[in-house]
């Protein structure tokens, strides 16, 4: 589990995007007296710096950081002067040896699947809970449906940089559940994966998510359009960016 050496500069590795905030850590490979922040960018847009205490530092971002986000980390020292930026998802540290299983990978051994507004936000949330279990964090990595060609070692920097060894490891992506060609691919990472499926009447779930959009004017369309439209979306394979989710 060691990280991947550095170049002389301080070592700036994002552990965590758990909900609004995100966690990390500093690793001096200078003057171990140095004093430095750390500021938080957004989408570009700077939203939050905190002075590193500890080697360590969790910024609060002020609302859920989501996987279509760009998130850059950027150190400073004493003087306000750049050390380092650094990406979310950028390889810090090397693809733990437990996580691979020949030519496949133990983990994720959990794929919790199931539409949006069936409750699993509730289940990841209540595992996550377990001393013994790691959750993604955030609860939906794109990595099946976007991010692929990227390989496991950006999957795991991404999304599971802050495990230390838990038996049990898992995500909650919903569209994981309908995308046709996300299953294949899960399957060829890891075969022996548990998949836990959570279902609702689908009449009222289509509702009730349209209206989550509807109500927070990200969905302008009526019910009935706004579904055409999904389901065209879905057949032509264009979901991979909704504009609810630019918006977002």
């Amino acid at each position: 589990m060691a990280d991947l050496q550095t170049d002389g500069i301080p070592d700036l590795c994002i552990e965590a995007a758990p909900y609004r905030g995100l966690r990390g850590c500093v690793r001096s490979a200078g003057n171990p007296q140095e004093s430095y922040h750390v500021l938080l960018r957004l989408n570009g847009v700077a939203v939050s710096h905190q002075r590193v205490a500890d080697n360590s530092f969790a910024l609060n971002a002020h609302r859920d950081i989501t996987p279509s986000d760009f998130v850059e980390l950027v150190l400073l020292d004493s003087a306000g002067r750049h050390v380092r930026t650094s990406r979310w998802g950028d390889v810090c540290r090397s693809l733990p040896s437990a996580w691979i299983d020949n030519e496949h990978y133990r983990y994720p051994s959990v794929f919790v699947l199931g539409a949006a507004k069936s409750s699993t936000t509730s289940l990841h949330v209540c595992l996550d809970q377990h001393p013994n279990v790691f959750m993604s964090r955030p609860k939906e990595p794109l990595f099946f449906e976007a991010e692929y060609v990227r390989g496991a070692e950006f999957y795991f920097n991404k999304y599971f940089r802050g495990w230390r060894g838990e038996a049990v490891v898992g995500e909650s992506r919903h569209r994981n559940l309908y995308l046709p060609y996300v299953a294949a691919r899960i399957a060829r990472y890891n075969p022996g994966a548990k998949l836990i499926v959570l279902l609702r009447n689908p009449a009222e779930r289509a509702v009730s998510h349209w209206w989550h959009w509807r109500s927070r004017n990200l969905e302008l369309l009526p019910a009935q359009a706004a579904f055409e439209a999904d389901l065209e979306r879905i057949q032509t394979g264009d979901t991979l960016m909704l504009p609810h989710e630019i918006a977002t």
